[in-house]
């Protein structure tokens, strides 16, 4: 009897135990090459979101590349708007700054941004309990503040607010677009994207010509003067090119879309975690592995190369922070750019 009470609990241990340490990771059947980062930066990212990233000594890396100043101390970058660079920090300080680091404007708002954008004196922000603001800094004055409902969490990969003309648009952090007339100061137009109670943050917001296309880490839209579009999906990135669109999801798949979400391929790499994402002639996928995986724009042909090491260190703890920008990937203290 006590050798069975013996092999009943070994079994339970094994069970227990042994398929807790069963881990499963991207594997390629084939690597197409070796790849590493080429150059350093002048400091280590500390702060990222969707717009950018912050290094340790305030200088930062926007979409357009590295910035040519240095933030102020305990400030992050919020977002770059063509020459207008916008800041804040943990006490609701929001700055504006030209291209070259000139304060254009600077307020202290009731709590911590959580992404904002500028154009001129006008700054369009949301804060952290989800209040959409438009403040003329000239005037220190609001224009419009709307508080929404109240977001479980904020994903460091909020969209920013969006000038069109005299319209500014707010991704919320509860799966909204509001559209804010500029001369009307109010709401226009009000898109839901997903109604999730949890983590629900619009993720991702851009226009190309009369399409706009947003997303929530569960849902997607297109919208174009005639009608709207969605896709359900759990969404890791999305790069949105004219002719297409390429979202890449948590289970590891690309897929391929038209502007109006009607799915045209997709691929599948089993156990993948895409990082991050880049557009050049082909299209690129950062996994957190460690590798680069490479795809034609119609997702036909792959490759896939590696980088000297993952991007992560005990367990799953990341060593570095990671961002990536045009044709770029910027980790800790490197950069990595693509071949011309």
């Amino acid at each position: 009897m006590k050798k069975a009470h013996l092999a009943i609990a070994g079994l339970l241990i094994v069970t227990l135990f042994g398929g807790c340490s069963s881990k499963s990771y991207f594997e390629p059947k084939k690597i197409d090459g070796k790849v590493d980062f080429d150059s350093k930066i002048s400091s280590k990212l500390v702060v990222v979101n969707a717009q950018g990233a912050t290094m340790e000594n305030g200088q930062f890396v926007a979409k357009d590349g590295i910035g040519k100043f240095s933030l102020p101390s305990g400030y992050s970058l919020l977002s770059k708007s063509g020459p207008f660079v916008t800041a804040g920090n943990d006490l609701g300080d929001v700055v504006v700054f030209d291209e070259l680091g000139k304060e254009l404007a600077k307020h202290n708002f009731d709590s911590k941004v959580a992404t904002a954008s500028a154009r001129e004196a006008l700054i369009a922000l949301v804060t952290a309990d989800n209040t959409s603001v438009l403040f003329d800094a000239k005037e220190s004055k609001i224009l419009f503040k709307q508080k929404n409902e109240t977001a479980m969490a904020i994903d460091a990969k909020i969209a920013a607010p969006y000038f069109l003309n005299e319209l500014v648009i707010f991704p919320t952090l509860d799966g909204k677009l509001l559209v804010v007339d500029i001369n009307e100061k109010k709401v226009v137009k009000d898109v839901v994207i997903s109604s999730e109670k949890n983590f629900n943050n619009v993720i991702f917001f851009d226009i190309i010509d009369n399409k706009l296309v947003a997303a929530t880490p569960t849902k997607i839209v297109s919208i174009n003067p005639k009608f709207a579009n969605f896709l359900e999906a759990d969404i890791a990135d999305i790069i949105f090119i004219k002719d297409g669109i390429y979202i890449f999801t948590k289970d590891g798949k690309i897929i391929l879309t038209d502007t109006d979400l009607k799915v045209l391929k997709e691929k599948k790499f089993p156990f993948a975690r895409f990082v991050g994402v880049i557009y050049g002639k082909y299209i690129y996928a950062i996994e957190k592995e460690g590798y680069l995986i490479a795809t034609d724009v119609n997702i036909a042909t792959t490759n896939v190369f590696q980088f000297s090491s993952p991007f992560y260190g005990m367990g799953s703890r990341f060593e570095g922070f990671l961002y990536t920008s045009g044709d770029s990937v910027f980790y800790d203290n490197k950069q990595f750019k693509l071949a011309k």
